[in-house]
């Protein structure tokens, strides 16, 4: 990391990546680079050689600063990490831009606070909406900030609609998953009089304003009276806006966290969400670590894009004979894990029958694999891990092209604890 906290203008790197606010500026070698040979942030302490950096843009696409990555050496910077770059900086002018729009929201719900005595009625009537006051009584309203409905030939406050259309507001901020933003727009649609109903079911008096944003059926809002249907028709497409916005960024963020816990090449999951996973496991649950057979061999007289081939075609056949639940890992090089919740070993052989078959069949190149498996009973998952690779390690001693079951616990019924599965 770097000590200061705040830079000269005229030395600091971001100065000139905020230039370009819609792309990631990258320098793969400060010292080759004229704008940068002779900063001091390169000549002197932290010696930074290799940059990364992209614009953080409020609302109105303004850039108001950087998120910036900095290393000791010269590096080239790979599309994935670019990639996730960006999404980083558009996750970070989100969370400004949230809090920036609490604020206002605040402001907003304290300048409709409405304080009226119990005896105060608000009645709405066909066309009209009025504010009734009993004799004697009084009625004070606190900065009321004046948001009106048009009825007939006469505009009428709704201070009730405008706090609620608020709330909906702040609810979306806070929302945590789509299908909470749309229970948002659902319950302000009832809280305005109205209801929703399946488009399918519609008989005409629907509105033509879709509340579902494309998780499950379409869904339309209904008016059932003159009010409600003055107030959904004036208030719900401004929610409606932010509630795009609200799913635009959870799936933003839902993208962001498939993408830093899976393998790129695999789709598997990667070693981080791997250690999260081994957290989880339970008596009964399985792991299967797998190991391609000479797989440096067939990176030096392939090349490369056939050792990727093979691991795609590996991590295929390995989800095309699991069981719902079933999680699947690369831990990296040529090694690969399969998590069998809840299998035990009669499951766990399973398993590892169906895996054999399908390799046998839908392998792109004659290669074999080595596995070892363990069940967890009593231990931890990463003490099952370590018997798993304990268990590989005597399959690759054994010859290779073969499966071997720890043989701590009981094996299953009708196998013997190192059992081969190769088709030698």
């Amino acid at each position: 990391g770097i000590e200061k906290t705040s830079t000269r203008r005229d030395v600091a790197f971001s100065s000139v990546a905020i230039a370009t606010p819609d792309e990631v500026f990258v320098v793969n070698d400060t010292a080759l680079d004229d704008r940068f040979a002779d900063n001091p942030f390169v000549t002197g302490a932290p010696f930074a050689r290799s940059y990364a950096a992209m614009p953080i843009c409020s609302r109105e696409g303004l850039p108001f600063g950087t998120l910036n990555v900095v290393d000791i050496k010269p590096r080239a910077f790979t599309e994935q990490q670019i990639r996730f770059l960006k999404v980083l900086a558009l996750q970070a002018a989100a969370l400004f831009d949230l809090r920036r729009r609490a604020g206002e929201l605040d402001d907003l719900i304290a300048e409709q606070a409405i304080e009226l005595p119990v005896d105060t009625q608000v009645s709405a009537a066909l066309g009209e909406l009025s504010v009734q006051l009993s004799a004697g009584t009084t009625a004070t309203m606190t900065r009321v900030r004046r948001r009106s409905l048009a009825t007939a030939d006469q505009t009428v406050i709704d201070p009730e609609a405008s706090i609620l259309r608020l709330a909906a507001a702040r609810s979306l901020l806070r929302a945590e998953a789509v299908e909470e933003a749309v229970g948002v727009v659902i319950g302000l649609v009832r809280d305005l009089g109205g209801s929703t109903v399946p488009a399918r079911l519609d008989d005409g008096r629907a509105l033509p304003i879709d509340c579902s944003f494309g998780h499950g059926e379409p869904l339309l809002a209904r008016a059932d009276s003159v009010l409600a249907r003055l107030r959904i028709e004036r208030l719900l497409p401004e929610v409606l806006d932010d509630a795009r916005e609200a799913i635009g960024r959870l799936r933003q963020r839902d993208d962001f966290a498939e993408l830093s816990n899976t393998d790129p090449l695999t789709g598997l999951l990667n070693r981080r969400a791997v250690d999260r996973l081994l957290t989880r496991l339970r008596p009964d649950d399985a792991l299967v670590i797998i190991d391609i057979d000479n797989f440096k061999g067939i990176n030096d007289r392939w090349g490369h894009a056939a050792g990727d081939e093979l691991l795609i075609a590996f991590a295929r056949a390995m989800r095309s004979r699991s069981r719902p639940g079933d999680q699947f890992g690369r831990l990296g090089g040529d090694e690969l894990l399969a998590v069998l919740f809840g299998a035990g070993h009669n499951g766990l052989d399973s398993f590892l029958k169906r895996l054999h078959e399908t390799w046998l069949t839908d392998r792109p190149r004659e290669v074999t694999y080595s596995a070892g498996a363990a069940v967890v009973a009593r231990r931890t998952g990463p003490e099952t891990m370590t018997a798993a690779g304990t268990a590989l390690y005597s399959a690759k001693t054994m010859g290779r092209d073969q499966v071997a079951l720890e043989a701590t616990l009981d094996p299953p019924v009708g196998s013997s604890p190192e059992e081969n599965y190769s088709d030698r």
